[in-house]
């Protein structure tokens, strides 16, 4: 079992999501998951609601450099997979030695020959495979 965090109470329960899609709600003294909500669709407080079984194709992204990057993957398709050689922009050639997350959410771990390990987030690191 594992002892709650003292400032979870203090976190917006918007902003949280749970790895089964279920909500999280606040209770005076207590912590709870909300199963009823089904983890296939969430709806944000836009009421944007989201197919989580459907893949996204032509999905856009933005760089935390301002670069677009855009990737139109399906299942399977990923090219930053275990064992990838990539170029950074900063930190030259490197090969992917982990990976953790789906998607442009996913972290990747580097080792660069010249600057050693590094752990990066996909959607804002300089990435380009090239074997």
């Amino acid at each position: 079992r594992q002892i709650r965090s003292r400032f979870i109470d203090e976190v917006d329960s918007g902003v949280v999501r749970t790895e089964t899609g279920a909500t999280i709600t606040q209770k005076a003294d207590r912590f709870s998951l909300d199963e009823s909500s089904s983890p296939k669709k969430s709806t944000s407080a836009t009421s944007i609601e989201y197919d989580w079984e459907t893949p996204v194709s032509g999905k856009t992204y933005k760089s935390a450099s301002g670069s677009t990057i855009e990737y139109d993957l399906q299942d399977g398709d990923d090219p930053f997979q275990v064992g990838v050689i990539v170029e950074h922009a900063k930190f030259g050639p490197g090969k992917i030695i982990s990976r953790t997350g789906l998607g442009m959410d996913a972290k990747v771990v580097v080792f660069f020959k010249s600057r050693g390990q590094k752990k990066l987030m996909l959607k804002a690191a300089p990435l380009q495979v090239i074997g």
